[in-house]
């Protein structure tokens, strides 16, 4: 019975017509930035329906969503072996290959490894040069738009989520960074000029122009801009707009505009399930509040940015501290922080789809009393098979895994909503109470009742 889960269509009526449903409210659903839980099973589905109908080519979308689907998830592992798995696949269009790899410089902000950043973006450039301009060639461009604008602010010390390895010191005045952001603005209107496209379907080209505007030019209304470009993109990704305009009014030094925006991403993000988007809020709401010399606050976003992701407080996370102007006893203790979550292995290797399997059933049945049998039965291999996959991609297993899962989701709930600790231990599967608060304990160092409590204090 639990395998009929691992998808929402029927195996024995699947006509073609019903994958393109699923890929067309995929994308819909992606441009949108508001995710349904059934996503990731939707373009599994699809693609089964593709691949069982001979129809190979339109496996490329899917290709490009997929990768995206798990950022939203803020799987970023999986996200990024994706990723990379189809940027590699030379039988692909070369468009798909970039579309898809894309992905990886997203995610790029919770490593620490410059090289790999730089060399990623050189190598899309080249690819991107050697295109034939059109409408998906100028999409590409101001995405690599974005990536370098990315690194020459953080050289500036304003770093972003996906060039914040670039370190913490600057190296850059913010005059240059003006004329750098000048000169892409100036090559993507004269690509799109020359292309001639009036209404482009890829929303993110107006919002990329309009963010590298209002870094040029100081003399623009930031939010006169956004809203035009708003309105230009057809109120399309509503969360990357608002973390843009606030990012623009940091590097204009408004600090108390772009909190207010900031907080405006960060809860656009919540209300679409879209984990990345919403750590990327956190990150830069950090800067802002610091900079308004609120680093209590600012520290609590930086926390919420590793929860999110992950993300231990390494080498890459304590250089926050340069932003949120903490001192080195505040770093100790929250590098020591039974509250963050152990970072998920980074691995170039794919997960199985088996693998993928089981973790969404454990994730979409927390309130049933799963045992370890319904697990395997869900994931459809051995025992043996699933355990080692567990052992090897994620650094647990199945049970542990499926324990971290209820607890983490039990912390979210306690701190995001007013249910009874009660209800929310019946929602994430535990039948005994004492059970639940040792377990919590054990996890995050502290009781339920403390979470909700510190959450409170956070608010305030």
């Amino acid at each position: 019975m639990s395998r009929s889960r691992r998808s929402s269509v029927p195996r024995l009526f699947r006509p073609i017509e019903v994958a393109e449903q699923l890929l067309l409210e995929a994308r819909e659903q992606i441009v949108a930035e508001s995710h349904h839980p059934n996503l990731l099973d939707n373009l599994d589905a699809a693609e089964e329906i593709f691949v069982l109908n001979g129809r190979l080519d339109r496996l490329h979308r899917i290709a490009e969503y997929r990768p995206l689907a798990m950022l939203a998830r803020g799987d970023h592992a999986s996200a990024v072996a994706n990723s990379l798995a189809t940027y590699s696949n030379t039988s692909l269009p070369v468009t798909t290959r970039l579309r898809a790899g894309m992905t990886v410089l997203l995610a790029l902000g919770t490593s620490d490894d410059r090289k790999a950043a730089a060399s990623h973006i050189l190598g899309y450039a080249q690819m991107a040069d050697r295109l034939e301009l059109d409408e998906a060639a100028l999409c590409i461009h101001a995405a690599l738009a974005r990536c370098r604008i990315s690194v020459v602010l953080a050289e500036a010390g304003l770093p972003t989520v996906s060039s914040s390895a670039i370190g913490p010191h600057p190296t850059r005045t913010f005059e240059s960074v003006r004329r750098v952001a000048d000169d892409l603005v100036q090559d993507l209107d004269q690509k799109a000029r020359k292309l001639g496209t009036v209404e482009l379907s890829d929303p993110m080209v107006p919002l990329t122009l309009a963010y590298l505007r209002c870094i040029a030019t100081r003399s623009l209304d930031v939010g006169l801009v956004f809203a035009q470009a708003r309105l230009a993109c057809g109120l399309n990704h509503p969360t990357t707009a608002l973390i843009f305009e606030g990012h623009a009014h940091l590097f204009r030094g408004d600090y108390d505009r772009a909190g207010t925006v900031l907080r405006a991403a960060v809860e656009q993000a919540k209300s679409g399930a879209v984990l990345h988007l919403q750590a990327s809020a956190h990150f830069h709401l950090a800067q802002a509040l610091a900079r308004q010399g609120n680093t209590d606050k600012a520290w609590s976003h930086v926390v919420a940015y590793c929860d999110i992701l992950h993300v231990k407080l390494s080498r890459f996370v304590l250089r926050m501290t340069s932003i949120v102007h903490q001192t080195s006893d505040r770093d100790a203790q929250l590098e020591s922080s039974p509250a963050l979550e152990p970072a998920v292995a980074r691995k170039v290797q794919s997960e199985p789809p088996y693998l993928r399997r089981a973790r969404r059933f454990i994730e979409s049945n927390l309130r049933q009393d799963l045992s370890i049998e319904m697990i395997v039965d869900a994931s459809g291999v051995s025992r043996r098979s699933l355990e080692l996959a567990f052992r090897t991609f994620r650094d647990t297993g199945p049970i542990a895994y499926l324990r971290q899962t209820r607890l983490k989701r039990a912390h979210k709930l306690l701190t995001s909503t007013e249910l009874s600790i009660s209800k929310i231990r019946e929602e994430v599967g535990y039948r005994n109470a004492s059970m639940f608060s040792r377990d919590f304990r054990s996890h995050f160092g502290y009781p339920p009742l403390a979470a909700r409590r510190n959450a409170r204090l956070t608010s305030e």
